[in-house]
């Protein structure tokens, strides 16, 4: 399971959000905008939104207790309610120097919780904020610049409602 921090920029200004923030300037954020930060076994991401526009901070987990430093982001355009598209980031290395792909995945209505499937075992992700979920993945094919996301939703009582494979490619 993976740790979720729900918090506004001036709660969370010490943890690693004055420097997300930086990659953004002078891009102006009320300290009370809602963040939600996620911690998973390999990668780390704070994601939070002004007007029609996502923003993450994507960091691989490493060691430490806040997230960052930054290894990437990305900013995501909200249409009609929802996300234009995942927002690939697959720039990030983990300790081992394998390429991590970052991605949001828009939960279905109802799911709860959300598993990333990934060789040998899953990463789960609860919804929160009413955001998009920043997940990560291990399966990058660098030569397509894209990476492979099999995404398990789940209701709060257990069970499962959604079941997809999402391959994203960087945009540009």
């Amino acid at each position: 399971m993976t740790r979720t921090v729900v918090g506004t920029i001036r709660e969370l200004q010490g943890g690693g959000m004055r420097s997300c923030l930086e990659m953004y300037a002078p891009l102006p954020l009320a300290s009370t905008t809602a963040v939600v930060v996620r911690t998973g076994q390999d990668g780390r991401s704070a994601t939070f939104r002004r007007g029609p526009r996502l923003y993450s901070c994507d960091a691989t987990a490493g060691r430490h207790e806040h997230p960052g430093p930054w290894c990437g982001g990305e900013v995501g355009l909200i249409r009609r309610g929802r996300l234009n598209d995942p927002r690939l980031d697959i720039i990030c290395r983990d300790e081992r120097g394998q390429l991590l792909g970052f991605g949001w995945i828009e939960p279905v209505r109802g799911a709860r919780y959300l598993a990333v499937e990934g060789p040998g075992d899953a990463e789960v992700y609860e919804t929160a904020g009413r955001l998009p979920v920043r997940v990560t993945t291990g399966d990058v094919d660098i030569e397509s610049s894209s990476a492979t996301f099999r995404v398990r939703q789940y209701a709060a009582d257990g069970s499962e409602i959604a079941n997809d494979t999402l391959r994203a490619v960087v945009a540009g």
